[in-house]
């Protein structure tokens, strides 16, 4: 396992002990957990980050104040600067609401559909978290671009990150496919968009490490990008 992804794991169970049953109502999302979706060893290696990001299962602003108190009596401190963000140690962790409106401030669409559909996942030494599934992955990393990439295609995090994912998961076209029709959707049509803009084409190889055997996967993500786009 390479040391990004490593490090990564670290993180995850560091917060995963910590939350204990509190860890029953989030769903892990964000740059964190892509590599738990890496199923092709030759892909390209993911992006390192130093936070964790967690969707909040609660449906009012008063469960969502409880699951604050809560975080603050498992020891994370709140960081006022930014509404949802907590510090464990020297890890950021931030907690999302679900939908806009609950925390005073604005949300991800994709958020309450990622936690319906989110799965129990094993992150070895006997942890487990709520994860969200590869198509809502793609999806809440797609509307954030949407929302704060300002149509940078060279410089979004979110679409290296969904780079990542088509890179490393062969698998990810057939899950799209049979994936909700709003969420397949949504996906496709953007990913025809990109494709059809020379300014995204022309930023995929610095989504990639520069050696020879990392750009000899271009292809490859092309070719399951245009596979997701027809669905």
């Amino acid at each position: 396992m390479d040391l990004i992804k490593e490090k990564h794991l670290e993180m995850l169970r560091k917060v995963a002990r910590r939350l204990g049953e509190t860890g029953n109502m989030v769903v892990y999302v964000g740059g964190s957990v892509a590599g738990l979706f890496s199923t092709d060893p030759a892909s390209s290696d993911i992006r390192a980050t130093a936070d964790v990001d967690l969707i909040a299962d609660v449906r009012s602003r008063s469960e969502y104040w409880k699951m604050e108190e809560a975080f603050r009596e498992l020891g994370f401190k709140h960081v006022p600067e930014i509404v949802c963000r907590w510090r464990l140690g020297d890890l950021f962790v931030d907690l999302m609401p679900p939908e806009d409106g609950i925390a005073g401030t604005s949300t991800n669409r994709w958020y309450r559909d990622a936690i319906r559909n989110s799965q129990k996942k094993d992150i070895g030494d006997g942890v487990f978290i709520r994860l969200v599934t590869p198509p809502y992955f793609v999806a809440t990393k797609l509307e954030a671009f949407l929302n704060r990439g300002k149509d940078d295609y060279m410089a979004s995090h979110d679409l290296e990150d969904v780079i990542a994912i088509v890179d490393a998961r062969e698998e990810l076209p057939e899950e799209i496919a049979t994936a909700d029709h709003e969420v397949r959707k949504f996906i496709s049509e953007l990913f025809a968009r990109f494709l059809e803009d020379p300014k995204f084409l022309e930023s995929l190889p610095g989504k990639l490490r520069g050696d020879a055997a990392n750009q000899a996967r271009l292809p490859i993500i092309v070719m399951r990008m245009e596979k997701i786009a027809r669905l």
